[in-house]
């Protein structure tokens, strides 16, 4: 196991103390171990903020539909779409 030698010791308010130990409690880690294990992620930059979670979902989703149209423009060879209630329900609007 490495030995740990050098410390920090941030102060925190009753409540923010209590909301990290609830954190550290559902990781079933000591609070110390869990705040060093969580500062050293965001040091060091491996977990992707929201904002790129959400860019990624983004892209995910426009790839699923662009897939989806080659997969009809592939088969059928055109993109046809009904429009409900009139009598040219599952042709191309052209």
């Amino acid at each position: 196991m490495r030995k740990l030698t050098k410390g920090i010791t941030p102060k925190f308010t009753e409540t923010d103390y209590e909301r990290l130990r609830a954190l550290a409690a559902r990781d079933s880690k000591p609070l110390a171990a869990w705040c060093r294990d969580v500062l050293l992620r965001v040091a060091s930059g491996s977990q992707p903020s929201p904002f790129q979670f959400g860019i990624m979902a983004e892209i995910t989703a426009t790839q699923a539909i662009l897939i989806d149209l080659l997969c009809v423009l592939g088969r059928d060879g055109r993109i046809s779409f009904p429009i409900p209630g009139t009598s040219n329900e599952g042709t191309s609007p052209t």
